[in-house]
């Protein structure tokens, strides 16, 4: 569908931004600015000039499909996302982003909507509470998993070892660390691995300000939906480089090199035994997960 289409399709419904919003996982101030607002007697939405990446428009489109019309529903390019039954994707909902009350409001900040949130609020929430905010909401973040937290440290010391061959100096940070993707305090990102090379990318000892060169996510239940789909477009945004995101149920690797393909389209998949480049080195660094996995299994934290 178009995003014309998608309008038209939302005014068919009479959906309103938040009930979308809520639905697709997308922030609410991203299916405004391309969906536009909803009146009593919906008028035609003035588009910006801006095309949503595949991702966003697929979410969108699951989103406004509706059980009476379920072939507007198309399989999307991307191997990784064609992998989601609607019925998986609906189930992850539920657990998708962040929870507030009936409102939409977080108890403990002040009296805000979701989508209105900024650094400075997310400042006031005690230090134990680990959140992410992007384009102004607010999403909660569990505690990892011990299969989680392995691949983890084992892919820290993989990048510390291969950032030392470089001639260039370069950074790696672990989570939880925040990232300012965007100077405007609204997007403020936790990724698990990322890659910095640009010193003055480092500023206070709390934030790192920007899109870094290189980020890993690891995929765990609740950020399924968020990682795959939320992440790509807003690190695509922020001119992340490139972006590999683990999946410890299916055993594998996804890359992007967003640096070359934006919009997200061209994904490189790899098993948990196999040795990967990192895109941005020009092969002369790779992640040997093979040797990751014969840890981790020799461990019995993943089954071989």
């Amino acid at each position: 569908m178009t995003l014309q289409e998608l309008i038209d399709r939302k005014q068919q419904l009479r959906y309103t931004d938040a009930y979308i919003s809520e639905i697709s996982g997308i922030p609410l101030p991203v299916v405004k600015r391309l969906l536009g607002g909803m009146s009593e007697s919906p008028e035609p939405a003035v588009l910006e000039p801006t095309v949503p990446e595949p991702a966003v428009l697929l979410a969108l489109e699951r989103a406004l499909a509706g059980e009476d019309h379920p072939q507007n529903v198309r399989e999307p390019s991307s191997p990784l996302l064609s992998s989601y039954s609607n019925d998986r994707y609906d189930k992850e909902q539920s657990a998708y982003g962040f929870r507030a009350d009936s409102e939409g409001r977080y108890p403990l900040l002040p009296f805000k909507q979701q989508g209105e949130y900024t650094a400075e609020d997310r400042d006031l929430l005690p230090d134990d509470v680990r959140t992410e905010l992007i384009d102004g909401v607010l999403y909660d973040m569990a505690s990892p998993s011990r299969i989680h937290q392995a691949i983890l440290g084992e892919l820290y010391i993989a990048l510390r070892n291969c950032v030392a061959t470089q001639e260039r100096k370069c950074y790696v940070f672990q989570a939880p660390s925040d990232v300012w993707l965007f100077q405007d305090g609204k997007t403020i990102l936790q990724p698990d691995l990322y890659i910095v090379c640009d010193n003055i990318m480092l500023g206070s000892d709390r934030q790192t300000s920007g899109g870094p060169s290189f980020v890993i996510e690891i995929l765990s239940p609740s950020t399924r939906s968020k990682d795959i789909i939320l992440k790509t477009y807003k690190y695509s945004q922020a001119s992340v480089k490139e972006y590999w995101i683990v999946d410890p149920e299916n055993k594998q690797i996804y890359t992007f090199r967003l640096d070359l393909h934006p919009d997200g389209s061209h994904q490189q998949n790899y098993s948990f035994t196999e040795s990967i480049p990192i895109g941005i080195s020009d092969g002369s660094c790779r992640v040997d997960f093979q040797k990751i996995y014969e840890t981790l299994t020799a461990s019995g934290l993943i089954p071989a």
